[in-house]
């Protein structure tokens, strides 16, 4: 009978440990993604009140939100992009990932992200507008940020969000994996070397655990080319004094008011951030039930 009681109170102490902590990442989730709804009701609501305009029609300074075909009628020539390959580039968005394996546990970690960009105009038939944004490198081994997440990148599923550009794509897909110990092709490498605050060194993990040859990098990215479709929101500036609409420019001054916001897709069909509320609610549904019932054990 012992034995059966030692079992029991086993078996109860288990429950109360799985019930609690699993409470806690389920409360945990839903944060993450209470988050990311807010984050997208914030752009959508953003979307919905600055209306759709004819570039032409811009003559004073402040948000716009225009969509229009990329040219290339800017200072600064083409580049074929680091990522992905792709020639006749206007902007690469770009994230690097590694996934530790090591005896213990198995963990993917975003080690860095940015965009890399040269102006470009975006005409709409009415006007032209200079669609000037900076470099900007994010992450552990970022030059901008030592942070390993910071809270824009929760809300970046198909893209990159940094310093005040968000770049959002249909897809955003892996171009080319690695081993922890080999090296990226030349074009990656070459842009790594040439990239403050990026690193292509053997992976190795903070504490000193071993790595499993399963372990990997992982380079994500997506362009934006000549000829391309392409929607923004962000505040315009004259260029040069004048108040001509092809004299105007949008830019990112990594302020919170004034974030640039890049889409392939059209604003309007953007989601509202209902289903993850709705899917945060049910996280935090779930675990109270949990952590109550832990405590009841």
């Amino acid at each position: 009978m012992a034995g059966i009681e030692t079992l029991t109170e086993w078996i109860a102490l288990a429950a109360r440990e799985f019930g609690f902590w699993g409470g806690v990442v389920l409360l945990i989730v839903g944060a993450i993604a209470t988050y990311q709804g807010w984050q997208q009701r914030k752009l959508y609501r953003i979307a919905l009140d600055t209306p759709l305009s004819d570039i032409g029609d811009i003559t004073d300074p402040g948000r716009v939100r225009v969509r229009g075909e990329i040219t290339t009628q800017a200072p600064r020539d083409l580049f074929t992009a680091p990522v992905t390959g792709d020639d006749d580039t206007v902007l690469e968005a770009w994230e690097i990932k590694e996934t530790y394996d090591t005896p213990k546990r198995e963990r993917t970690e975003k080690a860095a992200w940015g965009v890399t960009a040269v102006p470009f105009y975006v005409t709409d038939g009415t006007g032209q507008l200079l669609v000037d944004i900076d470099d900007v490198v994010m992450g552990e081994y970022g030059s901008s940020d030592s942070e390993f997440v910071s809270p824009e990148a929760l809300h970046a599923v198909n893209g990159v969000a940094c310093d005040g550009v968000h770049c959002e794509f249909e897809t955003f897909d892996t171009q080319v994996e690695t081993g922890y110990d080999d090296s990226p092709p030349a074009r990656i490498a070459d842009f790594i070397r040439r990239t403050g605050g990026l690193s292509s060194d053997p992976m190795v993990t903070d504490i000193g655990e071993s790595i499993v040859e399963d372990s990997k990098r992982a380079y994500r990215g997506q362009t934006l080319q000549v000829g391309d479709e392409v929607s923004l929101i962000g505040h315009v500036e004259p260029q040069h004094g004048t108040t001509a609409g092809q004299a105007f420019a949008l830019r990112n001054d990594g302020t919170a008011d004034n974030w640039l916001y890049v889409s392939e897709q059209e604003f309007r069909n953007r989601a509202t951030g209902t289903g993850l509320f709705v899917f945060a609610g049910l996280m935090v549904c779930f675990a109270v039930v949990l952590i109550a019932a832990s405590l009841i054990l």
